[in-house]
């Protein structure tokens, strides 16, 4: 099997330039009988030693009197934020199983003799209500981040992700008074047969 690696024009060009100054660098140092250090393909070839105080660095790309430091807080929230997004995960997934089970038993029970017990306000009614309520407390982003991935909701919703996040997940109360109804009729379902 062979391996081959397709550049550009100009990627080939840096390419060649590069290999070039990585074939010198290392032809030098190996004359001179030095142990050559790695090359780093940002910077400039350097052929003093590396405990010269002439020696080239390579720039930073934070200037290191200004470099933020990360602290507690900032770890906490972004272990929060990641801890809201595993749970809207979560309740995207429970929602589409207990959503799709609930419409399946209110179609069941309007169109199968065998449920005819439960075509009424008291049961059916009560999960259509349940229904109804989840879904008129799902905002926008709610309904899309149905039905798209995190990071297209991210990169589409800007700053008000976090706030629209915690609106989402707190439609956890509504999913588990559908998922209880659907089940309550299930297992009555199970007694009147």
């Amino acid at each position: 099997m062979h391996m081959f690696l397709v550049l550009t024009k100009g990627h080939g060009d840096l390419f060649t330039k590069k290999w070039k100054e990585f074939e010198e660098h290392y032809t030098k140092t190996e004359s001179a009988g030095a142990v050559a250090p790695p090359l780093d393909a940002a910077t400039e070839i350097d052929t003093v030693s590396p405990k010269d105080p002439k020696r080239k660095v390579p720039p930073s790309p934070v200037d290191p009197g200004k470099r933020a430091k990360v602290g507690k807080k900032d770890a906490e929230m972004v272990a929060d934020d990641t801890a809201l997004l595993k749970d809207a995960s979560q309740i995207k997934i429970q929602i589409t199983k207990h959503k799709m089970a609930a419409a399946a038993l209110v179609e069941r029970v309007k169109s199968l003799k065998e449920y005819s017990w439960a075509n009424n306000d008291q049961n059916i009614g009560s999960l259509e209500t349940a229904i109804a309520e989840m879904e008129a407390e799902m905002t926008d982003f709610g309904k899309e981040f149905l039905f798209q991935e995190a990071k297209a909701r991210k990169a589409k919703t800007g700053t008000s992700w976090l706030a629209e996040l915690e609106k989402f997940v707190q439609i956890r109360e509504k999913l588990g008074v559908v998922a209880s109804k659907t089940k309550q009729l299930l297992k009555r379902h199970g007694v009147h047969q």
